[in-house]
């Protein structure tokens, strides 16, 4: 199976794979939109493979600004990116494959997201969104005015730019914007954040992300969470494992309440 390519609003890039369920065309209505960590190479097909063959559309984009895609990275929210996604989806029920110009018909039901680190941040602010009907978070972000002992925000930055030049593409005043705590922070919407719709997937000893706020996150906004003993900054492989997958398939197909 190899990834197909589209393009959102113009600007956004992203990997997709229809679902794969035995027939050459799915009438699957269910989609999983993933959401990369900072910085990242996006070469998730496992992962894409993995979720389509459960039965989900699945949508891989780069944020504007970030490798393949148009932009400059954090001028907005990188939601903006995911609800401009969602928007073209809904108004055009249709995905274009660029490289063979197909049209694949889509008429979604169920819009999911799926988020690491900083793509966490970005699925949790995302799910504020009505359109979004589950959200799962693999380590995120709740509070970029939190201590990170492996990744602090003061030097972070330049290490961005310095080990993937153009592929993150952004100045330093808008990355600087994190670190005031009121740009792109899930601690600042608790209180419209619907914890029903949230999974959250967390380490104790996670040293990039601490666990302390994510914990305090999670009560607050009274989501479902699990937090391992160890494992250190999780990745997205961990819900590929079956028994987790299974547990993460049932939270996606739960009413939210």
């Amino acid at each position: 199976m190899y990834l197909l390519r589209t393009r959102f609003a113009i600007d956004i890039v992203a990997d997709f794979l229809p679902p794969f369920l035995g027939v050459e065309d799915s009438q699957s209505n269910k989609a999983i939109i993933y959401c990369d960590g900072m910085p990242t190479v996006p070469n998730k097909k496992k992962f894409l493979e993995f979720w389509s063959r459960k039965g989900y559309w699945v949508i891989h984009p780069r944020y504007r600004g970030t490798w393949e895609s148009g932009g400059e990275f954090l001028v907005d929210q990188p939601e903006k990116n995911i609800i401009d996604i969602i928007d073209q989806l809904k108004q055009d029920k249709k995905i274009l494959s660029l490289w063979d110009n197909r049209v694949y018909e889509v008429d979604l039901k169920e819009i999911n997201i799926i988020g690491t680190s900083f793509g966490g941040t970005t699925a949790l602010l995302a799910s504020l969104d009505a359109r979004v009907n589950k959200v799962v978070c693999i380590s995120p972000v709740v509070d970029w005015s939190a201590p990170s002992e492996d990744e602090p925000l003061d030097t972070f930055g330049e290490k961005v730019k310095n080990n993937f030049g153009e592929a993150y593409r952004f100045k330093m005043e808008n990355w600087d914007k994190l670190k005031t705590g009121k740009f792109f922070n899930p601690v600042n919407y608790i209180d419209k954040i619907n914890g029903g719709k949230i999974m959250i997937i967390h380490a104790k000893d996670d040293k990039v992300v601490r666990a302390k706020e994510v914990c305090e996150f999670a009560k607050k906004v009274n989501c479902k969470f699990e937090l391992l003993e160890s494992g250190g900054h999780l990745s997205a492989s961990i819900i590929n494992k079956f028994w987790r997958s299974r547990v993460v398939k049932k939270f996606l197909n739960q009413k939210t309440t």
